[in-house]
């Protein structure tokens, strides 16, 4: 029976993954360090191979313009270039990282050209953020992240009266055009040091599963303000449906839990899960339909020769912790911290080592419950010591980082190992990841490469997409638009829908 109930946990875990809607995502990150006035930012071009990895780690087609002197014209035709690319895309992400100002009713990227000796010059030699969120307009959904939030180095030469602030100056919801989303490494007005810190709280969140856009950006914020107080970094949004990073954008998506629920127990249809679920759920809309399919499971089971085994094994408990698993993501995904606790603890306390891992991400996260990293740390041991890859991962990042255990790189890499080789691809990306950005181990695009090999040659998607995102931008080996061509129609064929579009 536990060889049958393993076989139909993993079926609908496998339906619990993070939707892939089709899409092509593609990006343009942008990092602007020598400036003519002002000296260099010497943090902006680290920031931006941060974001271009974590961006690509996720499925975008990646360009990454890091030019320590980059001019107003060479600013301008890359933002055309990348604006028919966004044409043609579902999904298009603009990063910036350099300085930027507020002036007039409108924020201002500055080029490294820029001199800037009268402020009215601010018009003529920086470029508008309207027009850059206008540039992107064509794509079903845009976001634009301006990391630019540093000092004026040229108020010296304007004199006492000026009418531009410090930093970004934020932006109107009625400027922001539907489907879109504005985010500011800082709060209007306000500078923040050029160290980092949002980079890499950027990064995290962008590459961690599950996360609504929304969501993510508060967690960003949160995380960003635990070590830099006075950041306070915010966003603008406007957009219906859910977005995450590496499921990309779903316009008609909700996350009513008994919604969640039904499609689990599609998968499973069978009579135990229809009516584990009228239990959980007896007043949802879907409870006439799960009532009228054990009828007809019921008349199947009946008739001599046909239909299911009478004697399957029961599926219940498998499905209420699916149920169960479920309800706390979605929980989780609209804030509600206390239900996705309640869900996750009892089925962590039931034995199920996913809802330990998962109870654990509420502990280091300080969602619900008051931050412990030593809470989180021995929840991912119970779930990574029962069988779940994602504890061990969640457990690497915990050495890897130095959070409620000693920083240890090599225990995270062996924890990282031990998801990937007990048949978790996310786990052989999380390696592919320390390569590909160098966190813990000599940055190699080459032996990320292999990691995403081994993911593509098991048969995952997703490790076939990064697969061709390296090829596409030449990471770890030249740039070979047939290989990356094909290695997208070889994830699309494995159910990785986010290839599809761009295989066609």
């Amino acid at each position: 029976m536990r060889g049958w109930v393993s076989a139909f946990l993993l079926m609908l875990l496998a339906g619990m993954s993070a939707p892939a809607w089709a899409q092509d995502k593609v990006a343009l990150v942008i990092g602007i360090s020598d400036y003519k006035v002002g000296g260099k930012l010497p943090q902006t071009l680290i920031d931006a191979g941060k974001v271009s990895s974590a961006l690509t780690a996720v499925g975008f087609s990646t360009t990454t313009l890091v030019d320590p002197a980059l001019g107003k014209s060479q600013l301008e035709d890359a933002l055309l270039t990348f604006s028919e690319k966004a044409a043609k895309a579902d999904v298009a992400v603009l990063y910036f990282a350099g300085h930027g100002m507020q002036y007039g009713d409108d924020n201002w990227l500055i080029p490294a050209s820029a001199e800037l000796k009268a402020e009215s010059h601010i018009r003529i030699q920086g470029v508008p953020l309207t027009s850059v969120v206008e540039l992107m307009k064509q794509a079903r959904f845009r976001i634009v992240i301006l990391d630019a939030c540093r000092n004026n180095p040229f108020v010296v030469n304007w004199g006492a009266m000026r009418a531009s602030g410090d930093g970004l100056g934020g932006i109107a919801e009625a400027r922001v055009p539907r489907g879109s989303l504005v985010a500011f490494s800082a709060a209007p007005g306000m500078k923040v040091p050029d160290n980092g810190v949002y980079a890499d709280e950027l990064t995290r969140w962008i590459q961690t599963d599950g996360i609504e856009l929304k969501t993510m950006f508060d967690r960003v914020r949160r995380s960003v303000q635990d070590r830099t107080p006075d950041a306070a970094p915010e966003y603008t949004s406007k957009y219906d449906g859910m977005f995450s990073f590496r499921a990309g954008y779903n316009p008609n998506a909700t996350s009513d839990r008994d919604a969640v629920a039904w499609r689990i127990t599609q998968a499973a249809d069978s009579i135990p899960a229809y009516r584990s679920f009228l239990e959980a759920y007896p007043a949802s809309s879907f409870a006439a339909a799960a009532t009228t399919r054990i009828v007809q499971l019921q008349q199947v089971n009946a008739t001599p020769g046909g239909g299911k085994s009478t004697s399957q094994p029961s599926a219940s408990v498998a499905t209420r912790f699916a149920i169960l698993l479920n309800e706390g993501e979605a929980a989780r995904n609209r804030a509600d911290y206390p239900l996705a606790l309640k869900s996750w603890r009892e089925a962590c306390d039931g034995g199920n080592a996913s809802g330990c891992t998962n109870l654990g991400v509420l502990y280091r996260n300080g969602e619900g419950v008051a931050q412990d990293y030593v809470e989180a740390q021995r929840l991912y041991r119970i779930g990574c010591d029962g069988g779940d890859a994602q504890g061990c991962s969640n457990l690497g990042y915990l050495h890897l980082s130095g959070y409620g255990v000693p920083q240890n790189y090599a225990e995270a890499l062996r924890l990282y190992w031990k998801g990937c080789d007990g048949g978790s691809m996310q786990g052989c990306t999380n390696i592919g990841a320390m390569y590909s950005t160098g966190n813990g181990v000599p940055q190699s695009f080459p032996e990320a490469m292999k990691l995403y090999i081994r993911a593509c040659d098991g048969g995952n998607g997703m490790g076939c997409s990064n697969l061709a995102g390296m090829y596409a931008n030449g990471q770890g080996a030249p740039t070979n638009p047939a290989e990356a061509t094909r290695l997208r129609a070889r994830a699309c064929s494995l159910g990785y829908r986010a290839s599809c579009a761009i295989a066609q």
